[in-house]
């Protein structure tokens, strides 16, 4: 790789993080406030924090970037707060109405089981186009994509013209079987464009050409909702990254797990919607691969959330059912649950006298009370500094003064005098409160799904992730707590892992037997476009690669199984070998003798994944020295911990809990082979680890923190 840097951005909701890799193998990392709503002012202003730390001009930097890459929050925060654009639909004719029946499911879309149980509680999403701005056209193409009735320009014409007079800025377009044949879309779109070039324009059988007549409409709608929002921070960030000095085409995370050059992220909005989470797992994938780990538990505490995914034999998960703030999203995700807990999360007590954290967040204005930046609720982060964790003349590095006694007061007024408690023992509740729900959220992802945290490693990652990671460890009885070197800016770092991602889909059912050619014949269609896409890119032909996958399922099931496909021209034996694999995927998910291999099977979709391998900086490996940490020493300071005691060979923590002088540790000054035991604190200038009493932290050839 030539001399140069590659980059890694990622925007929270709280801080915006960067790192800046050089080919030597140096990290210099940069973190500053996100400012919302324009975004693009915190990207820069944690651009110019690396180049301080790197000793170098940023526009010296930028001028020699080979690769940039940024995991956005611009399509996420678009939805959540609902800044999108005024959205008009046009659908078949008679099929107005399927945003409103959403298959009979859609106010429980995304919703875990207990907020499924309370029925009543639950409300259908807020529709993205109201029912007025519904536009119904003549036309008619049947399932197998033969057209039954033409299409009525003069009513989309019509449809147009209504638009414009309602000052519609984007439109989603989305026929009954259209990914069959979309001719009639295509139309539709060339209408649009001669009309009103001002509109922006979604076709469904463009974006989603799959099965699923609700689901394809719900991305199609949210794609154009979010594509002027998103539109405009991408080219706002680009103009401003040009300006600064950066040549390099910017790339975006997916939430597929790849990239993709900014112009097409526009496009595909709905695409990096979590794309920063993403990145951080993965970040964990990378790391896993190259200190031995392929089972993980990843976790990202932030300002705002806590993003959990998985991490199976080295590959991670993706979500069988996507969705987001209740729309069923019909694109590849990986699957990563987030919840509102983090550092920023607000604590509160109910009118019945329990306490709760999050899911608001005082974000980064105000920010917690100990910013000192007006905030007068207590968050996660107030407690923690109560608690000892955080040393308030060393947050950010020093950059950043913490006012304790704000932290004092507000606990003190909000928390501890509702529930006749001091303030420590009020902080001390919220944290048990926030590490409980982050518990909750790991175990709905391993052990409802089958998987055992104690034959997992769990990495923990985020600003506020290694202060929280051994308190949720040891509820889950995981083996081996990982906080990586980068933790704090860990989805930064996990952007610069990733290779540029194309994924195309296409629904068409066959029933076993399958014919081999008309197999290879989709397959192909699909790959002619993704060659067309990398070679758009700028990949060159020795960095590509192509990877097939059909969904199977039993007929007349509704759940489908991804089985991978090698080879270039299939034949029969390929395909015997198919339902094999089907078989035994389906019961590795499901459970032993859970498949009916002589039952009757189906393919429903073909996928095709494009790989543009980009280069990496290497990640190079120190010499282990001696065990004492004793040359890192900081000094000591008071921190809480919770008493443990023994009952029946279980360690179980206790209500009551206590002050203790703890040894805390420059994590800028250790060393490989360094060891630590508990109670310690490590400080790092942009993060803290916690290790409680009975615990024993090492540090690894990659200046990683292992804690057993």
């Amino acid at each position: 790789m030539a001399g140069g840097y590659i980059i890694g951005v990622d925007t929270g909701g709280t801080f915006t993080d960067t790192i800046i890799l050089n080919t030597r193998g140096e990290v210099h990392i940069g973190k500053a406030p996100s400012t919302p709503p324009d975004f693009a002012g915190g990207v820069i202003d944690s651009l110019g924090e690396a180049a301080r730390s790197a000793g170098l001009p940023l526009r010296d930097i930028l001028r020699d970037c080979l690769l940039f890459n940024h995991g956005s929050t611009a399509a996420t925060n678009a939805l959540v707060t609902w800044r999108g654009a005024k959205t008009g639909l046009i659908t078949t004719r008679g099929h107005k109405d399927v945003t409103i029946i959403q298959r009979a499911y859609g106010r429980v879309v995304g919703l875990s089981d207990d907020e499924v149980r309370h029925i009543l509680a639950t409300n259908k999403p807020r529709p993205i186009v109201p029912r007025s701005l519904i536009e119904e056209v003549t036309e008619r193409v049947d399932y197998s994509g033969e057209v039954l009735v033409p299409l009525n320009e003069e009513e989309v014409r019509s449809a147009i013209k209504r638009y414009q007079d309602q000052g519609i800025e984007a439109v989603a377009v989305c026929l009954l079987w259209s990914f069959m044949n979309p001719q009639h879309e295509r139309r539709i779109k060339a209408l649009l464009h001669e009309m009103a070039p001002e509109i922006r324009v979604t076709l469904s059988s463009e974006l989603v050409p799959v099965l699923g007549e609700f689901e394809r409409m719900s991305s199609t709608l949210a794609n154009a909702f979010l594509s002027v929002t998103v539109d405009r921070y991408y080219t706002t960030l680009a103009r401003l990254l040009r300006q600064e000095g950066l040549r390099a085409r910017p790339l975006i995370v997916q939430s597929s797990g790849g990239l993709l050059p900014i112009e097409e992220s526009s496009a595909r909005a709905i695409q990096s919607i979590g794309s920063g989470p993403v990145a951080g797992l993965v970040g964990a994938q990378a790391l896993g691969a190259l200190i031995g780990f392929g089972n993980i538990i990843s976790t990202d505490v932030g300002g705002t959330t806590t993003d959990v995914g998985l991490i199976l034999e080295g590959k991670p998960q993706m979500a069988m059912e996507p969705s987001v703030s209740q729309y069923p999203l019909a694109v590849p995700m990986v699957e990563v649950t987030s919840i509102g807990a983090g550092g920023g999360s607000i604590c509160w007590v109910d009118d019945h006298g329990i306490m709760h954290v999050g899911p608001d967040s005082a974000g980064a204005v105000p920010g917690p009370a100990c910013y000192g930046k007006g905030g007068t609720e207590p968050t996660v982060t107030d407690a923690n500094l109560i608690l000892g964790y955080l040393d308030p003349d060393y947050f950010l590095g020093g950059a950043m003064k913490l006012d304790r006694e704000k932290a004092l007061e507000t606990v003190e007024q909000k928390l501890a005098r509702p529930l006749k408690i001091s303030p420590l023992e009020a902080a001390a509740g919220a944290y048990d409160i926030v590490n409980g729900n982050m518990v909750n959220a790991i175990r709905i992802l391993t052990v409802q799904r089958g998987h055992d945290p104690r034959e997992m490693v769990l990495f923990a990652y985020g600003g506020a992730g290694p202060i929280h990671a051994v308190a949720y460890g040891v509820e889950l009885n995981v083996p081996l707590i990982a906080v990586p070197a980068a933790a704090s800016i860990f989805s930064a770092y996990g952007a610069t892992r990733m290779d540029i991602l194309h994924k195309y889909e296409l629904s068409r059912r066959m029933v076993a037997p399958f014919n081999p050619k008309a197999v290879t014949e989709i397959f192909e269609q699909l790959e002619s476009q993704a060659k067309r896409d990398l070679e758009k890119d700028g990949v060159a032909k020795s960095a590509q690669s192509l990877h097939r996958e059909v969904d199977m399922r039993f007929v007349l099931q509704v759940h489908e199984v991804s089985v991978p496909i090698r080879g270039k021209t299939l034949v029969a034996a390929d395909i015997a070998r198919l339902s094999t694999q089907f078989v035994e995927l389906y019961e590795k998910m499901y459970g032993q003798g859970t498949a009916l291999p002589h039952a009757d099977m189906e393919v429903v979709r073909f996928r095709v994944s494009a790989v543009g391998k980009i280069p990496k900086p290497p990640v190079k490996p120190q010499p282990a020295g001696r065990s004492s940490a004793k040359h890192a020493i900081k000094g000591t300071r008071k921190v809480y911990f919770r008493d443990s005691r023994r009952n029946g060979g279980q360690s179980r923590a206790i209500r009551s809990g206590r002050l203790i002088a703890t040894t805390v540790f420059d994590g800028l000054s250790l060393k490989p082979g360094n060891r630590m035991e508990g109670p310690a604190i490590v400080e790092y200038p942009t993060t803290t680890v916690v290790i409680p009493p009975t615990h024993v932290a090492k540090i690894d050839q990659f200046m990683n923190v292992l804690i057993r």
